[in-house]
């Protein structure tokens, strides 16, 4: 029975240690490790290409997404348009009003 005893607090001292090792803080270097991401660059060093390994969500299986500078610079046009148009959405008043 004291041997139960001694080996359940073992168990447990060795388990909150184990949890106390273990860092919940979300820092850049994890983020860069997630989302590995680099450029292409042609002959003259100009950037030509972002390629970055993106994970759906639910998923651990990463896939490479690689896109010309232009088309990301697209897509962020797009996006603020569309984010001002939605935004402008909420402030008109109603038909009739």
């Amino acid at each position: 029975m004291l041997k139960m005893k001694l080996l359940a607090v073992g168990l447990a001292s060795v388990m909150a240690v184990g949890c106390a090792s273990t860092s919940t803080t979300d820092t850049a270097d994890n983020r860069a490790s997630r989302n590995f991401e680099f450029e292409v660059v042609d002959d003259n060093d100009k950037v030509t290409h972002i390629c970055r390994n993106e994970r759906a969500t639910g998923s651990n299986i990463g896939r490479r997404t690689c896109r010309t500078t232009e088309q990301i610079e697209s897509d962020r046009a797009e996006a603020r348009l569309e984010l001002e148009r939605a935004q402008g959405s909420l402030v008109e008043p109603p038909p009739g009003g």
